[in-house]
């Protein structure tokens, strides 16, 4: 009777620790059975005292024990073990995502940097513009169509008076661009067919009517400036392409030292404690599951662009009239449709797989970072230098006080 009460008991401490793991529903354990994966403890708390059931447990059976304690007990030690240790949760397919994005940052950084190089080039020349007589009246501004301003748009800046012209035929094209919706308004209100419609019309000719009146205004203005002020604007215009070329250098510089910051720290913070692993085996599951649906998605665009075939070229039989025939294979326009749609969805493939990796990776470093690693005594030292720091200038501060 003693050998089977003994035996009895180091089972029950052995469900014990079966059933040490917050993971274990109170259902579960009435029923005296769960989940195997829910065994697993989720700190190292619940390690040790796991560790220490089965420690007793083998010390309460002795000698007694049958094959299925052994196993049980083999199976929890296993899992301890397991949980004890640190196990990588990095992966390649990650990091290749995130190589692929510095390398794309990399590409468009060049590209912004030449911008960027430019557009200083264009400020200089702005700043060493010789001094010219800018006078221009407002009938030798020819302002007729769209084309006139983009023509002017493109010479502005050989000189002063290019860059005046373009700016009041710019003024004077919005001015007649405007009288002549006051007149398309007009006539569309007396023809009407309601009284809302002719209030709408005539109070849309009204606001033409006030922006023409502006336009004319900044005519005016613009007209009476001199060399030095139309420099500045137009120091102005080309400073403000230079800061919008450097905002976008700036940002592919930062996102590039973003991502090689970001993965030696991915692969520094991959190596969870079992026990960290099972206690945010939601988060894992959520990671792989979007990892997982998210490179489906990038594999799909991607495999689509690549797997599309071009359309064939026409194939086209001439008859001539001695009665000969000839056939000839002619290029197929809508080619070129389907190339940029290849060219597309290629690109929407390669955006899936590069954004995907860097958010996968960008939550699973900043986790890992906190849960991996035991900040306290680093934080604590920091605390007390800090402390001593403040200790230290409060007793100068004193002794400063007791001289005066």
């Amino acid at each position: 009777m003693e050998e089977n009460q003994t035996s009895t008991k180091a089972w029950e401490l052995l469900d014990e620790a079966l059933f040490t793991s917050k993971h274990v529903k109170d259902r579960d354990i009435k029923a005296g059975s769960t989940d195997w994966e829910n065994v697993y403890p989720t700190s190292l708390e619940e390690t040790d005292k796991m560790d220490a059931l089965m420690d007793e447990a083998e010390k309460e059976a002795g000698s007694q024990r049958d094959a299925d304690f052994n196993e049980r007990l083999a199976e929890l030690r296993d899992i301890t073990e397991w949980s004890r240790k640190r196990h990588k949760t990095w992966k390649w397919s990650l990091i290749a995502g995130a190589l692929l994005s510095v390398a794309i940052f990399w590409y468009f950084n060049n590209d912004n940097e030449e911008d960027v190089k430019a557009a200083k080039e264009v400020v200089a020349s702005v700043e060493n513009w010789v001094e010219c007589d800018t006078t221009i009246t407002y009938k030798q501004v020819k302002s007729n169509s769209y084309g006139d301003y983009q023509s002017y748009y493109r010479i502005r800046l050989r000189n002063a008076k290019w860059y005046k012209a373009y700016l009041l035929n710019k003024a004077k094209y919005e001015e007649l661009s405007s009288l002549d919706r006051v007149k398309e308004y007009r006539l569309r209100a007396d023809t009407a067919t309601t009284d809302k419609r002719k209030e709408w019309y005539l109070k849309a000719a009204k606001d033409s009517e006030e922006r023409a009146k502006e336009y004319r205004t900044k005519f005016d203005e613009q007209s009476k400036m001199g060399f030095e002020d139309i420099k500045k604007l137009a120091l102005e215009d080309v400073g403000g392409t230079l800061k919008r070329h450097e905002s976008s250098k700036s940002t592919t510089t930062g996102w590039i030292i973003y991502l090689v910051i970001l993965i030696p720290l991915y692969i520094i913070s991959g190596y969870a404690y079992g026990y960290m692993i099972t206690r945010h085996r939601r988060q894992h599951s959520i990671m792989n599951t979007l990892q997982k649906w998210g490179y489906r998605a990038a594999v799909f665009f991607f495999g689509t662009g690549l797997a599309m075939n071009l359309l064939p070229d026409n194939i086209v039989k001439y008859q001539y009239s001695n009665g000969a025939t000839s056939t000839e294979r002619e290029a197929n326009v809508m080619n070129i449709i389907v190339i940029a749609l290849k060219v597309g969805l290629v690109v929407v493939g390669v955006i899936i797989f590069c954004f995907t990796a860097v958010f996968i990776m960008t939550i699973e470093t900043i986790t890992g970072l906190m849960r991996n690693f035991n900040w306290a005594p680093l934080i604590n030292k920091v605390k007390g230098q800090a402390t001593k720091l403040g200790e230290k200038a409060a007793e100068q501060t004193g002794k400063l006080g007791k001289k005066d």
